[in-house]
């Protein structure tokens, strides 16, 4: 009888890191296995103002009196305020929505354990971990590991590195005991309805970034028709073999 080959697991620890937004390229080669997000700004029709004009038969030629006379006018004295000067405390708007340096979205501290076929290619970590976060298919992912290097001069130097294309191709039992990291994004398109395309562009964010705060930083756009209280357009999200679905103003405050 032959043997059973025997099945060795190899545990590893990945902590998640935030992805960064940044602009992609309109015609950039998308993953085909991610469903496609678009964030579409629908301009709102406004009613023209019809003024109501009076009937022909009803308009009467009105012709100047010559014998008007233009106003005399009357010279008034200026009225001093002798009220001492009230001090008032000057509106300033929040910029907290404006400022760049957002919160830390994850605990650099908090860690998961993974356990891995050790003779599997390290590319198949994306799955995994895409699976125990529930966005399998729905964003990608990108894997770091952390290098040491000693400093002759500071000493013990940590970084992380982005995984190669040898790194994915390797086994995962080479990764044994190295901390691994990865960052999540998703592929989404933010476009005005009926606008060319300086009012479309590819946007690359991690799904728990704030919608309004990304899309101001990374669109010319938004502040122009979202501006706070005057909206101009209505946000209408087009997600792939779903049916579109209107976000509410209440809402641009939540994460992709």
């Amino acid at each position: 009888m032959k043997k059973q080959k025997e099945i060795t697991y190899v545990k590893l620890l990945v902590t998640q890191q935030q992805y960064k937004a940044e602009n992609k390229p309109i015609d950039e080669t998308k993953d085909e296995d991610l469903q496609d997000l678009a964030i579409a700004p629908v301009e709102i029709d406004e009613d023209p103002i019809v003024e109501d004009k009076p009937a022909e038969d009803d308009q009467i030629e009105s012709k100047p009196d010559e014998e008007d006379k233009q106003p005399v006018e009357e010279e008034v004295e200026p009225v001093v305020d002798d009220r001492e000067e009230e001090n008032h405390e000057q509106y300033v708007e929040s910029e907290q929505d404006d400022n760049e340096e957002q919160l830390q979205l994850y605990d650099p501290n908090e860690t998961r354990e993974i356990e891995v076929n050790s003779k599997n290619k390290a590319t198949s970590l994306k799955k995994i971990i895409l699976e125990s976060i529930g966005l399998f298919k729905k964003a990608g992912i990108v894997l770091y590991k952390l290098l040491k290097e000693n400093n002759p001069e500071k000493g013990p130097i940590q970084s992380w590195v982005q995984f190669s294309e040898q790194d994915y191709d390797a086994q995962v039992k080479s990764f044994a005991g190295t901390p691994i990291a990865f960052k999540v994004y998703m592929d989404i398109t933010v476009a005005i309805d009926g606008r060319g395309q300086s009012y479309k562009c590819q946007l690359r964010v991690d799904p728990k970034e704030q919608l309004e705060s990304t899309l101001k930083q990374k669109t010319h756009f938004w502040k122009t028709f979202m501006s706070r209280g005057g909206h101009k357009c209505i946000v209408v999200i087009q997600h792939k073999n779903e049916e579109d679905a209107i976000v509410a103003p209440d809402f641009f405050k939540q994460s992709f």
